[in-house]
């Protein structure tokens, strides 16, 4: 099944909170104290057309809380398909051991 096409129930009892992003690494580095990844289609789009109204609500929330998430010192990015995680990944971790 596709993201947002995913039966809310279902997704509920697996534990699935909207907001909240699809992959987190609770590993010190670079000065912050984990790394968070909301996934996303490589042509999904953010925003309206204005550039700046967040596209739905989901997105609205996805948005506050990645910068929830970065106030608490945490890294928060969105990736736009998996080898943008990929990247985001290996530079998170590449850096500063432990």
């Amino acid at each position: 099944m596709e993201a947002g096409q995913r039966n809310p129930l279902f997704a509920k009892r697996q534990g699935v909170t909207s907001g909240w992003s699809d992959f987190h690494f609770p590993y010190a580095r670079k000065g912050k104290i984990g790394l968070w990844i909301e996934l996303k289609k490589v042509d999904e789009k953010l925003f309206k057309a204005d550039g700046i109204t967040p596209k739905d609500n989901r997105i609205k929330n996805q948005i506050e809380t990645g910068f929830f998430l970065a106030s608490q010192n945490h890294e928060f990015h969105f990736a736009f398909g998996a080898q943008e995680a990929f990247k985001i990944i290996q530079n998170y971790f590449s850096e500063e051991k432990p």
